[in-house]
């Protein structure tokens, strides 16, 4: 028979492997294939050529080689069945685990929020949140409505209750001049990112951001808002204000890294604090 020592390595084996497997942070494992299923940040139907670890590509965002891969890709029956009098979306596809209100909140107050134009110039304006006025402050984050009123008057809609924060990183009216991290010249405004979906401690947040090129000749590159190159070229003190850590199409919370980090420490592994965000996920939305 086997020893009392054995028995328990053989479970710290399985453990481990369960781990590696499953991340207490996504429901997928980690040897499934991503592009497999719908993505939250509409990759169902846009596949994601690099990885975040870098987001750094060549190009503008349509160039010629997407045009001839979405061109390739038509007609095969992939993703979700397109209805004759379907509209066309104007920011990123509806990805099929996105509720309709959710997908419509983004496209009717967020994308209208970050794209206005000066009436003069035609350039994108300063979205009002970044502006401080007598009666609130300057913010980067859209807060959805307190349901305590709507309860109060008795006109509650259960889907207000639901809408997620939304963090607008836009770098470019942070700073006087948003340069290139490689050639030191500035970067254009090249497209709005699909939304990335943050786990935070008792809820999920969104972040909403825009992708960067470099037009010059001998640089051509392009950067998203949250590149880590892009990042560090910003000064420590916008630096910071960034909330999360990303994945490959998702991230975690500087709070749930930090979380995981302590309760690493006092011997909570991984699944302790799956739990744990599982409880205060269902506690704030119970």
């Amino acid at each position: 028979p086997p020893t009392r020592d054995e028995i328990a390595l053989a479970a710290l084996r399985s453990t481990a492997r369960q781990s590696n497997f499953q991340p207490f942070f996504t429901h997928k494992r980690v040897d499934q294939d991503d592009d497999s299923e719908g993505s939250d940040e509409g990759s169902d139907q846009e596949e994601e050529v690099e990885e975040d670890s870098g987001n750094e590509s060549e190009g503008p965002e349509m160039d010629k080689s997407k045009e001839k891969a979405k061109a390739k890709g038509k007609g095969k029956g992939k993703g979700r069945a397109k209805e004759k009098n379907a509209p066309k979306y104007i920011w990123f596809p509806q990805p099929q685990t996105m509720p309709n209100f959710l997908y419509s909140y983004f496209i009717d107050v967020v994308h209208g929020l970050v794209t206005q134009r000066e009436a003069s110039s035609r350039a994108f304006k300063r979205p009002e949140l970044f502006k401080k006025t007598k009666s609130k402050h300057a913010s980067l984050w859209l807060v959805p409505p307190d349901p305590t009123f709507a309860l109060a008057s008795h006109s509650f809609i259960r889907k207000n209750s639901l809408l997620p924060r939304v963090f607008l990183w836009l770098p470019r009216f942070l700073v006087n001049f948003l340069a290139c991290p490689r050639c030191g010249r500035a970067l254009d405004k090249n497209g709005l990112i699909p939304p990335r979906r943050i786990t935070d401690v008792e809820d999920n947040f969104y972040i909403v951001t825009w992708q960067y090129y470099c037009r010059h000749d001998g640089c051509k590159k392009t950067y998203r808002g949250w590149s880590p190159s892009l990042l560090d070229s910003l000064p420590g003190t916008i630096r910071l204000a960034f909330p999360a850590v990303l994945s490959r199409k998702r991230g975690l919370s500087l709070n749930v890294m930090t979380q995981l980090r302590v309760c690493n420490q006092h011997k909570m592994g991984p699944a302790g604090v799956r739990s744990l965000l599982v409880e205060a996920h269902t506690l704030k939305f119970n």
